[in-house]
């Protein structure tokens, strides 16, 4: 017995003989279909990305479909098929050649669309905040939307072709040219500030400058409590004096002397204390000690206030008996017993919380 194998490659068939008999068994061989592709842009078949010479296979029959990519700023330019240039039959950068019946050749090419120049986008921060950078963008492509720009005490209102904030622009718009933008800006209203206190009356004569004691920078005091002000509570010399040093902006005393006994470092009142006997405000209620918890009179926070603004008007009177009389004189022209006192005014009276503020505020901030 002899077997026989013969292999007829261009019919894709072969012939088995056997014990004087035969058998024809046919097996296809695919076709290949060897690619050139041009510089930027690439072809997808089936899926799959291609650059450069390539190749691909395929059974016989079958009909390949070619989606054609351009890199950016390029076009497809020719498509040459075994041969043949076939890009007029290229819809929408896609070929799809006839069934494959044996070996092909594919060729493409791609162009520049067109010579094509980079624009300058600048953006302006018109005063206020800082501007992003520079944008380089190719002519007829669309400048990126940059993070929006803040500036202390404005809000931003957008993005707009002259520097008096006319016309917005729009990022959708295509660049042609050299641009510059400029950012709109308008003055923020602050929220008006408030206080926690249930035992301040709206509209009362010392509402406004509790409100400012509350919200100053440094604070001048939070309270009796979570929400009581206490504002008919006497003030001790301590708070006075503590009240009065943070009005000032707390500022740091130059001696280290303390010649009180009744003050010790641990006091909250201890650095305002040092600093008021350092600037003349007062000298304690004698050589060795300040009562910082006795109760403050009308005459002290006026004095104190007074001193602290250099002593207006001063006459002398403060060497006398009446040491309080300049002070009390000046507060009455300065408005600032305005509504404390309706029908009455004793400067010997003790002073409440309510109107330390309001003297303070009115002496030292609204002034």
């Amino acid at each position: 017995a002899f077997l026989t194998v013969m292999l007829l490659i261009a019919v894709f068939s072969s012939t088995v003989f056997a014990d004087g008999g035969k058998t024809t068994l046919t097996a296809e061989i695919p076709c290949t279909v060897a690619m050139q592709i041009g510089e930027h842009g690439s072809v997808t078949v089936n899926g799959t990305d291609y650059t450069g010479g390539a190749s691909v296979t395929a059974a016989k029959d079958t009909a390949l479909t070619y989606v054609f990519r351009p890199a950016l700023l390029y076009k497809l330019d020719k498509v040459i098929y075994n041969g043949a240039d076939v890009t007029g039959e290229v819809s929408g950068n896609s070929y799809t050649a006839p069934a494959l019946t044996a070996n092909a050749t594919l060729s493409v090419s791609f162009r520049l669309i067109q010579e094509t120049k980079t624009c300058t986008v600048t953006f302006d921060a018109n005063g206020h905040g800082s501007a992003p950078e520079k944008q380089s963008v190719l002519e007829g492509f669309k400048a990126a939307e940059p993070k929006e720009p803040a500036a202390e005490g404005y809000v931003f209102g957008g993005w707009y072709t002259e520097k008096d904030c006319v016309n917005a622009f729009d990022f959708s718009t295509l660049i042609k040219d050299d641009i510059t933008l400029y950012a709109k800006w308008t003055k923020a209203i602050p929220p008006k500030p408030v206080h926690p206190f249930i035992d301040v009356p709206e509209g009362s004569y010392f509402e406004e400058a509790v409100i400012w004691a509350y919200n100053a920078k440094p604070q001048i005091t939070d309270g009796n409590g979570k929400d009581l002000f206490m504002p008919y509570q006497n003030c001790t010399r301590g708070q006075v004096v503590t009240f009065l040093w943070r009005t000032m902006g707390c500022p740091e005393p130059k001696t280290k002397t303390n010649p009180f006994t009744d003050v010790t470092k641990d006091d909250y009142f201890y650095k305002p204390v040092l600093w008021a006997v350092e600037k003349g405000i007062t000298d304690g209620t004698s050589a060795t000690t300040f009562s910082p918890y006795a109760q403050c009179k009308n005459s002290h926070i006026l004095t104190f206030i007074w001193r602290t603004l250099g002593r207006p008007g001063d006459t002398g009177a403060e060497k006398t008996t009446e040491w309080w009389a300049d002070a009390e004189k000046w507060a009455k022209k300065e408005g600032l017993l305005a509504e404390t006192y309706t029908d009455w005014f004793d400067i010997n009276d003790l002073c409440p919380r309510c109107n330390v503020v309001t003297f303070l505020y009115r002496a030292l901030v609204k002034s």
